[in-house]
């Protein structure tokens, strides 16, 4: 690769971060507040997606969803997004860990009352992918942020 189109790359990326933070500020705080969960996925080589390695399955990804949905159901919801504030209370029990995690988090990242109930909603479909009956404090995430997309705040609790 030449310089000449070294730089012209680097401005390339620069014009597109100045795009991307310009669409960002865009998005109000409400809006980006009712995205449950921003997910950042690291690039993945040429060597990975040519490998001949094979992931998991569709139909495994299925069954898994399957058995959380029928957990959800015999709690007697159609889905944990959908409980109410009294039912999250019985069926999103923080352990003493948990309980720990999301007082740290509400302090740090001055979390609203819908950012609460929404995470502990989140929280209990990780914790029924486990098959714990609790929400328990090791599951959740190392690092907790309250809008990844935008890169506003982070807590790490590892």
């Amino acid at each position: 690769m030449s310089l000449r189109s070294l730089w012209k790359s680097i401005a390339d990326l620069h014009l597109l971060a100045i795009a991307i933070n310009s669409y960002r500020a865009k998005l109000s705080g409400p809006l980006l507040d009712r995205i449950d969960m921003h997910v950042e996925v690291p690039a993945i080589s040429y060597r990975e997606l040519a490998s001949s390695e094979t992931g998991e399955t569709s139909e495994t990804v299925r069954a898994r969803v399957d058995r959380v949905r029928a957990r959800q159901i015999e709690r007697g919801v159609r889905c944990n997004a959908r409980l109410s504030c009294k039912e999250l209370q019985s069926a999103a029990k923080l352990d003493s860990d948990g309980h720990r995690i999301m007082e740290r988090a509400v302090e740090r990242l001055a979390l609203s009352a819908r950012s609460i109930e929404r995470v502990r909603k989140l929280a209990r479909t990780i914790a029924d992918l486990d098959d714990s009956s609790t929400v328990r404090g090791r599951i959740w995430p190392r690092r907790f942020s309250t809008d990844s997309l935008i890169g506003r705040w982070a807590v790490d609790f590892g």
